[in-house]
This record gives C-alpha cells, structure tokens and sequence, in this order.
C-alpha cells in the first residue's frame, strides 16, 4: 500500500490478515474497507485536534452524526466534500486518492468477477 495513503498516521499500516485477498485466497469485504478507510479518517480527524460537530458543522451538517456513521465504516464521504476534508485535515491528496481508490477498485473487481 501506497505510504502516502498513511500520511497523518504514525504506525505501520494495518493490513488484513494474510495481505492482498488474491494471494492468500481470503476476500476483502465492503465492510472491511470501509472499516479500515472508517479509521483513517478518524484518525486523520482527531491528528487535526478537531471534535465531529466541528468537522460537521465545516461541511454543512446540522450534527456529528454523518462524520461519526463515516469513521464507522456506514457510509463514505461525497466526493465534493473530498477537497474540503483535505484542507481541514491538512491531508496530501494522494492520501484521500488511496482511500477512494481502493474502495472503487474492490467495487469494479467484483462487477468483473475479478475476485
């Protein structure tokens, strides 16, 4: 996995058990992505010292809710609000372009039956 994609994190990445689903024969779920990309952008939120209302409040939600159903792994960020979050976090945006781009390539893998 791209460093970049770590940019705000001070450890290894974490990785799913056995490395890429296609040598060791397990698949990655859209669960376990968004899980993964979920903690990510928790901890990209809180290296920017800022609370869930707060980035909410920035991108124009009425509560932390949204933000709080992201880092769960619920749901994903729009991407217009993709250029926003990487200010705010300061992020590089071959960070968040890892983030995206995994999640849509596991998606186009398994429309091919690639996986």
């Amino acid at each position: 996995m791209n460093v970049a994609y770590f940019a705000v994190r001070k450890t290894p990445p974490m990785m799913f058990s056995g490395g890429s689903s296609r040598k060791s024969g397990q698949k990655k779920s859209i669960q376990d992505l968004r899980k993964k990309h979920g903690q990510f952008w928790r901890e990209a939120r809180e290296s920017a010292r800022l609370t869930q209302q707060e980035v909410a409040a920035v991108l124009g939600y009425k509560s932390g809710q949204f933000i709080s159903n992201v880092e769960s792994g619920r749901c994903r960020f729009p991407e217009s609000q993709l250029p926003k979050l990487q200010k705010l976090y300061a992020l590089k945006a071959a960070a968040i372009l890892e983030v995206v781009l995994e999640e849509e390539e596991w998606a186009l893998r398994q429309a091919f039956g690639l996986d």
